[in-house]
């Protein structure tokens, strides 16, 4: 609805032309100085390997703040002539720090990624990639206490000519 008693004032100069000017004044800005850190991710791979069982296991740190931490381990294959063809792809759910025994095997021939996002379906990243090495580790931990065997063993530098009288020396022999 248009106002009523609207009053502009215009002013007229005759006389000279001046030139339009395009030249904005310039405002120096505060230099920009880049950070060495890299922004901060809420989880980190520390280590991927292949176990002896042929299954994935995957190490994590988690940095973010809640207290149940979840999100997607995402693992895919990519071709290991072009790193840019995927030729496989799993996901799985993480909650902690370690993820043991994922059913993704290890391909003939490429290269194996590993991703954390919040989701299959946002895709926002909360780590950074990391490459699978061609490493294969023992998924069972050493044992101090050898198992069984069906023959006897000995360890001869165990031995002395005290512990075992006379018979010491036909043993070794």
């Amino acid at each position: 609805m248009p106002e009523e008693n609207v009053t502009i004032d215009v002013s007229f100069t005759s006389g000279g032309e001046t030139e339009p000017s395009a030249t904005p004044d310039v405002v120096p800005t505060p230099e920009v100085v880049p950070t060495t850190e890299p922004l901060g991710y809420a989880y980190e791979i520390t280590e991927a390997y292949y176990g002896d069982d042929g299954k994935l296991n995957v190490e994590l740190k988690y940095n973010g703040t809640e207290e149940n931490p979840t999100g997607k381990l995402l693992a895919a294959a990519y071709d290991e002539a072009d790193s840019e063809i995927m030729l496989d792809a799993k996901s799985y759910d993480i909650k902690g720090t370690t993820v043991e025994g994922l059913d993704y095997s290890k391909p003939d021939k490429g290269i194996v990624k590993l991703y954390i996002w919040n989701g299959v379906d946002t895709l926002n990243p909360l780590s950074k990639t990391f490459e699978v090495k061609d490493v294969l580790r023992p998924t069972e931990l050493p044992s101090a206490t050898p198992g069984p065997t069906s023959e006897p063993t000995v360890n001869k530098a165990t031995l002395t000519q005290e512990s075992s009288g006379a018979n010491f020396l036909s043993f070794l022999q």
